[in-house]
């Protein structure tokens, strides 16, 4: 299966996403686009020092572009 697939699969359900500095963002996946930007509800942040924040919404630029 395909990257772009699997996310839009993955639409609504919990998803956890590592970011290249080590902080992990724990959400519910809104949506995603054809570039892999994706928008997260109800998103727990978690820093390379295990320091949390919770935010209701946030979104990730991907990779794609």
């Amino acid at each position: 299966m395909l990257p772009l697939s699997l996310l839009k699969t993955a639409q609504g359900h919990p998803m956890l996403v590592e970011i290249k500095n080590g902080e992990t963002y724990n959400g519910h996946l809104v949506n995603c686009d054809i570039w892999m930007n994706i928008h997260l509800r109800e998103v727990i942040c978690t820093s390379k020092e295990e320091t949390k924040s919770r935010s209701d919404g946030g979104w990730g630029r991907g990779g794609g572009r």
